[in-house]
């Protein structure tokens, strides 16, 4: 036991009057005097917290107890651990099991929950490597509109939303830079010309020679304009 101080030997009272003496004092292990009516009225202070805390943990562990321990399989317990340790998130272990017995089986288990921890810890860092975003997402699509409207606003009307269109492409694709815009136009321009020189016009704007005749074949329109029999006619 404990050897009190001298002043605290010489004490006959707390300090709120009560006599420590007879029924009302109450020795510690470690040789401390106590009031016993005044830990009843700390009890009585905290009782509600005692409650609020209580119902915290009925309502977190779903009415598990220590026995959730020894309920809960081992192989299930290894699952958990898997889970944790492919995700590095302690709250996967609530894929394999209720996420309340889980809580429970961490919360009752010092020894389970200190595993967990270690193979958190233990997890190797996943290094993340950031991608830039294509320009055309940059700033919701804005400034990639914007530059191509200016760079393009005297080409010749019939041939400017093709050209656009090709703009844009490349850009997402990333073949184009907002800043080179004005330079790439005149080289677009020229591929939209040569794309367009092997082509045949009708009503329904611009085939290409190279495409099928019809569905039926393989062959093409410039089949059919070589063709002796003169079948274009």
């Amino acid at each position: 036991m404990r050897e009190l101080p001298p002043e605290n030997r010489r004490k006959t009272t707390c300090r709120w009057g009560h006599p420590l003496s007879g029924e009302n004092l109450r020795l510690t292990r470690q040789g401390y005097r106590v009031c016993r009516k005044c830990a009843k009225e700390a009890r009585r202070r905290n009782k509600p917290l005692e409650l609020f805390l209580a119902r915290k943990r009925k309502v977190l562990y779903h009415g598990y107890r220590k026995t959730v321990v020894k309920n809960v399989q081992r192989e299930l317990v290894e699952q958990a651990f898997e889970a944790v340790r492919e995700t590095g998130s302690i709250r996967a272990g609530g894929d394999v099991m209720p996420l309340c017995k889980w809580r429970a089986l961490l919360f009752f288990s010092p020894r389970i929950h200190a595993a967990v921890w270690r193979i958190k810890r233990d997890r190797p860092a996943v290094s993340l490597k950031r991608v830039a975003a294509p320009a055309i997402l940059r700033n919701s699509g804005r400034d990639a509109f914007t530059a191509v409207m200016e760079a393009t606003a005297n080409v010749f009307v019939d041939i400017r939303d093709d050209v656009r269109a090709d703009l844009f492409v490349a850009i997402a694709e990333g073949r184009v830079r907002l800043d080179g815009i004005s330079n790439a136009v005149r080289g677009f321009i020229t591929a939209y010309n040569r794309r367009e020189k092997n082509s045949v016009q009708s009503k329904w704007g611009h085939y290409s020679l190279d495409a099928t005749f019809s569905d039926d074949g393989d062959g093409t329109l410039l089949d059919v304009l070589s063709d002796d029999h003169k079948l274009w006619q």
